[in-house]
């Protein structure tokens, strides 16, 4: 998955990789939808977990959150957790240096969550067109 997604951002804007790789075969294959739900800080514009919030505020301004829920399509990335870190064991060097090797093998572990592609609420964003009424929000740094 991750080579997927650099092999295009090297060949492709931005918007035409992101648009390519969410109606990519795999993608649609393990893509479902869902709710996308949490504490919400409308002016961060960020979700939280319970345990990231600070005495009930948002961790970054500290102003109140609201629970907040809607549909979305998620990509089933956990289901790739035990396929990556055979590919790591089995190829020790695909990753280097040594040091992020460690790093990603550690956060694999730790487990992979189902990524958040697009939300319904809106309509900024890459619209896909396989999926009525959604636009692709997926954040490149939860790539990386």
């Amino acid at each position: 998955f991750f080579f997927f997604f650099f092999f295009f951002f090297k060949q492709k804007t931005a918007y035409e990789m992101l648009r390519s790789l969410v109606g990519s075969e795999m993608c649609i294959r393990d893509r479902y939808k869902g709710k996308y739900e949490g504490w919400y800080c409308e002016p961060c514009e960020s979700f939280f977990t319970k345990k990231q919030l600070v005495d009930g505020k948002c961790p970054d301004c500290k102003r109140e959150v609201k629970w907040y829920s809607e549909e979305a399509y998620f990509f089933k990335l956990s289901k790739y957790a035990k396929p990556l870190l055979q590919l790591y064991k089995n190829q020790p060097n695909f990753i280097q240096p040594e040091s992020r090797k460690n790093e990603m093998i550690n956060f694999i572990e730790t487990g992979l969550e189902d990524l958040c592609v697009s939300r319904t609420s809106f309509s900024w964003g890459i619209p896909v067109t396989s999926v009525s009424y959604t636009h692709l929000t997926l954040p490149t740094s939860d790539l990386v």
